[in-house]
C-alpha cells in the first residue's frame, strides 16, 4: 500500500472517530466534560502501539499523529462550527481542506444500517472514570463494506467518547492522561505560513469509489478496534 493510500485510510478512520465524538458531543448533559486533552492509545493484537494526542473543545477536535510510515507528523482538525476538516502536514507546511457537507457525506456514507445487540457487564473504573462495561455485537455496512464484529466498550457519563474499547481479536483503543480544562483556541486553527493543496484521495468521489471497490470484502472485521454505536454521525449524518 503506497503512502497516499495509507494516509487516506488513516484519515477515514479519523473521520469515523471524530464523527462519533463530535456527533454525540452536542447531546452532553450536566457533568459532561466539554474541554479536555488526552492520549489516544491504539494497541493491535500483536502488541504494537501507536499514540495520538487529542484535544477537544466544545464540539471541535484536534488529532495529532505520525504518518503511517513514521516519516513525519500529521494533524487532523475538525471544526464542527465551520463544517470543515483540515489535514495538516507540519514538516511540509501544507494542508488539505474538506468541507463536512451533510448532503455529500450522506451520499458518500449513506444512512448506515446497523444491527446491534448489547450485554451489560456491570461497572468498572478505567483511568479514573467510572464506566459502564458493555459487550456489543454489531453488523454494519459502511461504504459498501459489511462489517461484523464483537467488542467490549467502557463508556463514562462524563465523556462522549469511549474510555476503552477492545475488539474480539484483542485490539484495544484507550484514552489515557485525560486532562479536563480549557484548550488554546489556536490548536483549532491553521498556523501561519501553511499553503493549501489538493489531494485526490481525500475527495468525496474517491471515497465513494473506495467503498465500491470493497464490496467484495464481506464479513471482514473492522479496521477500528471498537464498535461505533447506534447514533454515530460521520460527522453529521446519523446512523439508524
Amino acid at each position: 500500500m503506497d503512502q497516499n493510500k495509507c494516509i487516506g485510510k488513516r484519515v477515514l478512520i479519523c473521520f469515523a472517530l471524530a464523527g462519533f465524538l463530535l456527533g454525540l458531543g452536542a447531546c452532553g448533559g450536566g457533568g459532561k466534560i466539554e474541554e479536555y486533552s488526552a492520549k489516544q492509545v491504539f494497541k493491535d493484537p500483536g502488541g504494537r502501539k501507536r499514540t495520538h494526542n487529542i484535544f477537544v473543545s466544545h464540539g471541535n477536535m484536534r488529532m495529532e499523529m505520525r504518518t503511517p510510515r513514521g516519516e513525519g507528523s500529521m494533524v487532523v482538525i475538525f471544526r464542527k462550527d465551520k463544517g470543515t476538516a483540515w489535514t495538516l502536514f507540519p514538516e511540509k507546511k501544507f494542508y488539505i481542506e474538506n468541507k463536512l457537507d451533510e448532503a455529500k457525506l450522506q451520499k458518500t456514507f449513506g444512512k448506515i444500517p446497523m444491527d446491534t445487540t448489547k450485554e451489560d457487564l456491570g461497572t468498572e473504573t478505567v483511568n479514573g472514570f467510572k464506566c459502564r462495561k458493555m459487550r456489543v455485537e454489531t453488523t454494519t455496512s459502511i461504504m459498501g463494506r459489511e462489517i461484523k464484529s464483537t467488542s467490549t466498550v467502557w463508556t463514562s457519563d462524563r465523556l462522549d467518547f469511549p474510555v476503552r474499547s477492545q475488539g474480539k481479536d484483542g485490539g484495544v483503543m484507550e484514552l489515557r492522561d485525560i486532562k479536563p480544562g480549557s484548550q488554546p483556541s489556536d490548536l483549532f486553527e491553521i498556523p501561519a505560513g501553511y499553503t493549501k493543496r489538493d489531494m485526490p484521495f481525500f475527495g468525496m468521489e474517491q471515497m465513494q469509489k473506495h467503498g465500491k471497490n470493497r464490496k467484495s470484502m464481506r464479513n471482514k472485521t473492522s479496521d477500528l478496534p471498537f464498535k461505533l454505536p447506534k447514533g454515530l454521525k460521520i460527522p453529521f449524518g446519523k446512523a439508524e
